[in-house]
């Protein structure tokens, strides 16, 4: 259950991702608090010298809760049209015909007492292929069952 297994993150080259923390990362409430949270300017302008819109987000899981098979998904939902896009957070695995040896399933009273935390930094126009328009989009990151808050993102173009 690596970093690359829960975002997502493969070999090839794709979307921006990234999983550090910057200054902008969104930081937890408290150090009981479970889930994932994620943060974005509340306007971008969008233009061939600045063509991404970063999102932020942190997540953190108690293990007995940990999707270990899902991914990070991104979901954004234009408030006007209401036609939702939606990709994986994180670079492709580009060898996809050749599955990964199983991993042997953790020890359940161990995984209880862990929690998996992390970052991640990733770019909503190519991630989910965002049309280059004006749009007003409210936009949230899945884990497994696990959803984030909600933040509301209005694209200007230049």
């Amino acid at each position: 259950m690596s970093l690359p297994e829960i975002l997502g993150a493969g070999a090839a080259a794709g979307p921006f991702f990234s999983a550090s923390e910057h200054a902008d990362s969104p930081k937890p409430p408290n150090a009981q608090w479970r889930g994932v949270m994620i943060t974005a300017p509340a306007e971008t302008v969008l233009s061939p010298r600045q063509p991404m819109i970063l999102i932020r987000g942190t997540y953190r899981i108690s293990g007995d809760n940990y999707p270990a098979k899902d991914k990070l998904k991104l979901v954004a939902l234009d408030v006007q049209t209401k036609k939702e896009y939606s990709g994986v957070a994180g670079q492709q695995d580009p060898s996809r015909s050749i599955p990964r040896p199983p991993s042997p399933p953790p020890d359940p009273q161990k995984l209880a007492r862990m929690v998996f935390s992390g970052f991640f930094n990733a770019d909503l126009v190519a991630t989910l292929k965002l049309p280059p328009a004006p749009a007003t989009y409210r936009v949230r990151a899945e884990l497994g069952p696990i959803v984030s808050n909600d933040v509301t993102i209005k694209v200007v173009i230049r």
